[in-house]
């Protein structure tokens, strides 16, 4: 079956067609490369071409070098395409009885496979995507070389072989664990009955999608609605403070004019009637 390759990720022509854009509905989404939200459609044809065609009127699609000028070209297996600044490689998968390899996670059941350039981390180009804080943007790789897989840690990325640090690029065996993380991926270059992911993953789907294609964390609209109610939930609170505020006022001068009347009231009433007896009265 034939496939598009871009950084060591990898997605198949067929069947159907394959979108590619910056867009979450995209089937193949590429963010940061400057494409468009859907910038290329692609779909099979005989004898192992593609079609290849500008999904929008803006998408720049150049094929071997040269623009296609109606944004429409036929690819062939080797031709190298590029859109914004992204390169894809049209290829041949490689003989099926050609032994794969995969990694499969021992605590959570989700089993990888492995490509020819295959990368672990924590950015969302990773090829195997393992969000976790003790995971780094880019933690390590696996490249496949003289028929083996070799592992590696980038940098200062801690990476353990069967509960040793790993130092220095390693031969991967069957049955070797790496702990990368909280999870442990084991190797195997045996086919599992059901693959539950293959590489390129993302993180699990709230709702059932293709695992061809990339998951979206929050949508625009999702992220809109959210904003939206924080908002409200800031002015609904503020506006309560306020009235709050306004009714503690009202009380306080109600019951300042209040004492105030009482004490003019004492103060303007009529003094007592005094009555004088005739000193001839008294006896």
């Amino acid at each position: 079956m034939p496939f598009v390759e871009f950084e060591g990720r990898t997605r198949p022509v067929g069947p159907g067609v394959l979108t590619v854009g910056c867009a979450p509905e995209a089937g193949w989404r590429v963010l940061g490369r400057g494409l468009e939200p859907l910038h290329a459609i692609l779909s099979p044809e005989g004898g192992g071409r593609a079609r290849i065609v500008a999904a929008t009127a803006g998408a720049v699609i150049v094929l071997n070098g040269v623009e296609l000028p109606d944004g429409k070209g036929v690819l062939q297996f080797g031709d190298v395409v590029r859109m914004g600044t992204a390169e894809f490689r049209y290829r041949q998968l490689p003989d099926a009885s050609a032994p794969g390899a995969y990694l499969r996670d021992t605590r959570r059941g989700r089993v990888f496979t492995l490509v020819d350039h295959t990368t672990i981390g924590r950015d969302i180009s990773s090829t195997i995507l393992l969000d976790q804080p003790d995971v780094s943007r880019h933690h390590a790789t696996i490249d496949r070389e003289g028929g083996g897989y070799h592992a590696a840690a980038v940098g200062a990325a801690v990476v353990s072989l069967n509960g040793e640090r790993l130092v220095e690029p390693a031969l991967l065996l069957e049955g070797d664990e790496l702990a990368v993380g909280n999870s442990v991926l084991r190797f195997t270059t045996t086919r599992p009955s059901a693959t539950l992911g293959t590489a390129p993953v993302r993180r699990p789907p709230a709702e059932p999608r293709s695992l061809n294609a990339q998951t979206t964390f929050m949508g625009r609209i999702e992220i809109r609605e959210e904003q939206t109610r924080v908002v409200r939930r800031k002015v609904t609170h503020g506006a309560t403070i306020v009235i709050s505020i306004g009714v503690a006022i009202i009380l306080v001068v109600m019951a300042f004019f209040g004492a105030h009347d009482a004490a003019i009231a004492r103060h303007r009433r009529p003094p007592r009637a005094v009555v004088q007896i005739p000193a001839d009265s008294i006896n």
